[in-house]
């Protein structure tokens, strides 16, 4: 596209270029923005498998503390385990949608044989 537009009009040609890198370093950002939060998703599903794994074979009458909201609540293992658990379901269903909705697009950025530098 960009071959047939220089010998017509350079300033065109120009612009299509510059197009499609302003297209390109915003879908770079947008990719860095989502490792991000599946980084962060990460670190929120290894802290709720720490937890589940801490407190599972514990008293499920022992009292426990939760953090809710901010706000620090006291309740027993059989009440938090469960809510623990699916916390820790969602999370990792929430790691899993970023990853498959733009497998191809990562794979272009983190592949080694790829020469295009995303920093």
């Amino acid at each position: 596209k960009i071959a047939a537009m220089s010998s017509a009009d350079p300033n065109q040609a120009a612009k299509a270029a510059q197009e499609i890198m302003a297209t390109y370093e915003s879908m770079k950002s947008e990719v860095r923005q989502y490792m991000l939060k599946i980084q962060e998703l990460d670190a929120d599903r290894n802290e709720h498998s720490l937890v589940v794994n801490t407190i599972k074979d514990l008293d499920p009458n022992r009292r426990c503390f939760r953090l809710i909201g901010g706000v620090l609540v006291e309740r027993t293992i059989k009440e938090v385990l469960p809510a623990v658990k699916k916390n820790l379901e969602g999370v990792k269903l929430l790691t899993l949608l970023p990853r498959s909705s733009h497998g191809l697009f990562f794979s272009f950025f983190s592949d080694p044989l790829n020469d295009t530098k995303t920093d």
